[in-house]
């Protein structure tokens, strides 16, 4: 079987466009992750009482293994196997 490096040329526009929306995607969702804990923070931080359970709720809630790092230990996050 033989690759045949022409059908790139041909479609080069096609794959341009997905390397587009692939970087401008990474770039919306980068910053809106950033904006959504930036706001996250500063309701647990500065908000009022019945803000700030919903935030925390969600921080630590089903998910926040999915949010949290090897690095970082949150009292919710499951035991390391080296533990």
């Amino acid at each position: 079987m033989e690759f045949d490096l022409a059908v790139i040329g041909d479609n080069w526009q096609f794959l341009a466009y997905g390397v587009w929306i692939t970087i401008l995607l990474s770039a919306v969702s980068g910053f809106t992750s950033l904006a959504a804990g930036l706001v996250i923070a500063l309701v647990r931080l500065y908000g009022p009482g019945w803000l700030r359970a919903p935030c925390v709720l969600y921080w630590y809630g089903p998910s926040s293994h999915c949010r949290s790092s090897p690095a970082s230990r949150c009292p919710h996050s499951p035991p390391r196997l080296s533990d």
